[in-house]
């Protein structure tokens, strides 16, 4: 139960890390702000360095069920995002990292829920618009796949993965 009275149940959220560099991912946790330019010069390079060892063997995100019951229906979500092996010092060649990246992303919210929630409200007769979401008869449905440099949406659209950012700002 949340402070505004919305009642989730049957939360799920299943989630496996694999191949990750765990040193790699460490040495990029504890970075701390640096004080003076010698030391931030330092921590750049720790980053470089930590982020080639994150890259080059690659790894894999699975997110498959991020799930809960609403008042509305049933919200659910997966991800599964993998890192393809094979790209030495990512630190110097960034615009190389969305080319080794592939995987699909889905999410389906019920229409009810979905008009509850003022934030996402807001945004789904855009979305709708610019085919990055569809509907059905009861419900709001994202499904991305992430081939190459793009994001392929369900509905067709293909839009460069260096667009996501700006996506996310609207």
């Amino acid at each position: 139960m949340t402070l505004d009275g919305q009642q989730y149940t049957d939360f799920n959220f299943a989630l496996a890390l694999k191949d990750l560099n765990y040193k790699a991912i460490s040495r990029l946790a504890v970075m701390e702000e640096a004080t003076t330019a010698e030391q931030q010069q330092a921590q750049m390079q720790d980053a470089m360095l930590a982020l080639d060892l994150l890259v080059a063997k690659g790894a894999t995100v699975d997110l498959s069920d991020l799930s809960m019951m609403t008042e509305q229906g049933k919200v659910n979500a997966s991800l599964l995002l993998e890192l393809k092996p094979g790209l030495a010092r990512a630190s110097e060649n960034l615009a190389a990292l969305p080319n080794k990246l592939v995987g699909n992303i889905n999410i389906s919210m019920p229409k009810g829920f979905v008009s509850n929630e003022p934030q996402l409200a807001v945004k789904v007769p855009e979305l709708l618009q610019q085919k990055i979401i569809t509907e059905d008869q009861d419900s709001y449905k994202l499904t991305v796949k992430v081939e190459g440099s793009q994001l392929v949406f369900g509905s067709g659209l293909k839009i460069p993965l260096s667009m996501l950012s700006m996506l996310m700002m609207h």
